[in-house]
């Protein structure tokens, strides 16, 4: 199995991504892949982005530990968006969910991505995709509450 990522590995980074990513990777468990995505190291940063890193180790995390982590990583760096998974967890979503499939095809990784199984077929992530577009809207239309047009018994209204 392919070794954690090392700080010497961040090396390759341009110095922003590299300095917070060694804050990152020093409050969380050992992790195998790092990727670096999004709009900022795709080189085409709005005033507002942040810096994307999905972070991938061999154990998962509990909620509470994300919740925690999470306000550790913010009140140092308030720009990064970081998300974790457990290796268990990115072979299952990468055949479900395009939008992993997405981050590590545009986005730069470091360690052993072998370890996520073979990448998913183009045509299932296009299918895929096109039903995520169908929840996106749905959602954005509200319809999940009752598709009948009625609102759950005890629920109240939000809007």
């Amino acid at each position: 199995m392919g070794q954690p990522v090392q700080l010497s590995d961040l090396n390759v980074l341009p110095q922003a991504w590299r300095i917070r990513l060694a804050d990152v990777l020093a409050l969380l468990p050992s992790c195998r892949i790092v990727i670096c995505y999004g709009s900022r190291w795709n080189g085409i940063p709005r005033p507002s982005s942040d810096y994307d890193m999905m972070l991938i180790g061999d154990k998962p995390l509990r909620d509470q530990e994300i919740v925690e982590l999470r306000r550790s990583i913010k009140t140092g760096w308030p720009d990064v968006d970081w998300h974790w998974l457990s290796i268990k967890g990115a072979r299952a979503n990468r055949l479900i969910n395009p939008t992993l499939n997405w981050i590590m095809k545009t986005g730069y990784v470091l360690g052993d991505v072998t370890l996520l199984g073979e990448p998913v077929p183009t045509p299932i992530l296009s299918v895929l995709g096109a039903a995520q577009d169908v929840m996106v809207e749905l959602e954005d239309l509200q319809q999940w509450d009752d598709p009948w047009g009625g609102r759950w018994a005890g629920i109240p209204s939000v809007g």
